[in-house]
């Protein structure tokens, strides 16, 4: 329940981005790849009591950081236009794939007691909340003009995405 409550904002949140603006905001990814490297770091260099390291965690935590250079390369390289299309697949990788695996792994080195059922049924229901929630924000997010006004977005310190639906003035 608890890892279920924790996926559920960040998964909302970058479907709703999408929806609204077609791509995830870099801060984001910052902020995966901040929380990702420091768990790469203590799975590297801290004694491993309570969690076995598998290459995929590994992987998971490292991948983060092939954002970084695959940005670079498309600011480098401004003529490769795919890049700016790897970039964004690398970011929503990031969300989809790393960000349940980093939940995963933070509950399971603060609470190792709460993971130790040795069903599969727990992971694949915070799959599909994680799904459930990337998708209702990014249908929300899609349909932004029915909910939300542009002064909505201003007022959140949000930019203002086109089609936004205007205030009408009254009389």
């Amino acid at each position: 329940m608890l890892m279920t409550i924790a996926i559920a904002y960040p998964m909302w949140d970058v479907g709703f981005e999408i929806g609204v603006y077609g791509k995830i905001f870099f801060e984001k990814i910052f902020s995966v790849w901040a929380v990702s490297t420091a768990l790469l770091v203590a799975l590297i260099l801290v004694p491993r009591r309570f969690l076995e390291v598998t290459t995929p965690m590994l992987v998971a935590t490292a991948f983060p950081s092939l954002w970084f250079g695959f940005a670079l390369i498309a600011r480098w390289l401004p003529e490769l236009t795919v890049m700016g299309k790897v970039v964004f697949a690398t970011g929503l990788v990031i969300y989809l794939g790393c960000v349940p695996i980093l939940i995963y792994m933070i509950v399971a080195l603060a609470y190792p007691e709460f993971l130790s059922v040795e069903r599969k049924a727990p992971r694949v229901g915070l799959a599909a909340v994680a799904a459930l929630f990337l998708l209702a924000g990014f249908v929300v997010g899609s349909n932004h003009y029915h909910l939300l006004t542009c002064e909505d977005f201003e007022l959140s310190g949000a930019n203002v995405p086109a089609g936004c639906r205007e205030i009408r003035p009254k009389g």
